[in-house]
């Protein structure tokens, strides 16, 4: 009822009053509930970590420490053929 007897006496409303300026003055709590790793955005290698990276690796091909291109590929397509399957089966979980 916007006019009349109020619910209240002013000794209630004057009890009320404290309690509900503090609850706005509380900081807010701005900080996410799931936090993101550090590392989600690694900082790049440097210049001179890339040219050492490669300097490596050019001395390990020429070592003849090198693998065979078939156990990459293969190693490449049971990737994709276990990331397939994953998605096969969250399809038919989020269908059912």
């Amino acid at each position: 009822m916007l006019y009349g007897k109020p619910r209240c006496s002013n000794r209630q409303r004057a009890t009320l009053e404290p309690r509900a300026r503090s609850d706005y003055s509380v900081p807010m709590d701005d900080t996410p509930h799931h936090r993101q790793p550090a590392n989600r955005n690694p900082l790049a290698p440097s210049e001179a970590e890339l040219l050492a990276a490669l300097a490596k690796s050019e001395a390990e091909a020429e070592a003849g420490l090198t693998v065979p291109a078939e156990a990459v590929h293969q190693r490449v397509r049971d990737t994709i053929a276990r990331i397939k399957a994953n998605r096969r089966t969250r399809q038919t979980t989020d269908l059912g």
